[in-house]
């Protein structure tokens, strides 16, 4: 347009159109998904629901994130603690009620833990109100910094313990990949190795990008003291899990491990430079989220996971004996866990698309966080490794 009103680009302008079809799109389907069943059991109606949620988050915050800066009324504000004010109001008033959402069903869970799977249209009715509460609420409490160092915090904290859910997914898919490949002698009526070369594919792929994100750190990095660190880090866990017959590890997990501690390494780095990386870290760090959720809504915990292969395994002749049974559907810690999990991730949201917020300080709030993050991650899973050979009596299943 011309005159006084706003001027958008041709190009901003279609973006910003199919960006809103996408997401009227989107909001069509999870309520469809929400309202009905949309092939959901009454054991995962929550989980279901909660990723719905969540996606619809996002793409709202990513809208805003592309259409906030065009707004008059949001260039006025002072923007005191905000890099890029409209921008990222938008991104942190859409995320900022999820993480309420999340909140309040956590607590609520502590003392009603079966309502997890129920009164979903309630919830999302809840939700909806909590949106435009924020959308109306005047932007001064959201541009805060009160707001904005819990955010941080939270996402601190998600940094911390992603790697559990990274550790746990690589081996599950490690299980599946090797059942796969047993089903598949049994049929065959010989040895099947096409799953385990799928399987070794997948390592070396993980190794790789380790590898890569490590080579980057070594360009990015003034000091090799970090990622020396990490690649030593690495190589212990994974000598670890190669020799130690007992561990608890597998090769695709040292690979999901190396490969996330050297992205952590990486981004630091990346943080301590003027200058910025042709990588975006953010964006990879939205990724590797994303992955995460999707593990926590539709997988399963590797004691299920076990359980579901001895059924399987007993289907098809290659074991004799019955699974135990599974754990109860509705376990107080596991869904109050499962809930601070969105919020946490929610949190890694809202600093990954506004860049962390940070304008002249990027190094301090950014670097030592990865990097102690990155070594706790490998600690962690150095644990897991070691720690049924140091505590033989106890159970680590």
């Amino acid at each position: 347009g011309t005159g006084h009103g706003i001027r958008i680009s041709r190009s901003r302008l279609q973006m910003i159109v199919s960006e809103t079809i996408a997401i009227l799109s989107c909001i069509c389907c999870t309520a469809c998904c929400i309202g009905r069943p949309c092939k959901q059991t009454n054991e995962n109606r929550g989980k279901v629901a909660s990723f719905w949620i969540m996606l619809i988050s996002f793409f709202l915050a990513l809208v805003g994130q592309q259409w906030g800066g065009h707004i008059e009324s949001l260039q006025a504000i002072s923007c005191t603690y905000l890099n890029q004010c409209g921008h990222q109001i938008f991104v942190l008033k859409f995320i900022f009620p999820t993480a309420i959402f999340f909140l309040g069903l956590a607590m609520l869970s502590v003392q009603f833990p079966q309502s997890f799977n129920s009164v979903w249209w309630m919830k999302s009715v809840v939700y909806i109100a909590l949106t435009m509460a924020s959308l109306i609420e005047p932007s001064d409490f959201i541009e805060g910094p009160m707001l904005l160092w819990c955010f941080r915090v939270a996402a601190y904290i998600y940094l911390l313990f992603q790697s559990v859910i990274l550790i746990d997914l690589s081996i599950n898919i490690n299980d599946s990949l090797l059942l796969y490949d047993d089903q598949r002698s049994i049929t065959i009526g010989g040895e099947s190795r096409v799953w385990k070369c799928v399987l070794l594919t997948f390592s070396f792929l993980g190794f790789g990008f380790g590898f890569c994100f490590l080579f980057m750190t070594f360009n990015l990095s003034h000091s090799l003291i970090f990622p020396l660190m990490t690649s030593i880090l690495v190589c212990i866990f994974t000598m670890v899990q190669l020799f130690n017959t007992g561990a608890c590890g597998t090769l695709l997990t040292s690979s999901v491990v190396a490969a996330y501690i050297s992205y952590l390494t990486a981004h630091s780095m990346s943080t301590t430079l003027n200058s910025s990386s042709w990588v975006d870290f953010n964006a990879i760090g939205i990724m590797i989220s994303m992955i995460s959720l999707l593990s926590l809504c539709f997988g399963v915990d590797s004691s299920q996971s076990s359980s579901l292969s001895n059924e399987q395994a007993i289907k098809y002749g290659a074991v004799e004996h019955e699974p135990r049974n599974l754990s109860p559907p509705f376990e107080r810690s596991q869904v109050v866990m499962f809930n601070v999990w969105m919020v946490l991730i929610s949190s890694s949201w809202a600093m990954n698309l506004t860049s962390w917020n940070c304008k002249d300080n990027c190094e301090s709030v950014l670097h030592w966080p990865y990097v102690i993050s990155a070594w706790m991650s490998a600690l962690v899973y150095l644990w897991i490794l070691v720690a049924p050979q140091l505590f033989p009596d106890r159970s680590f299943s």
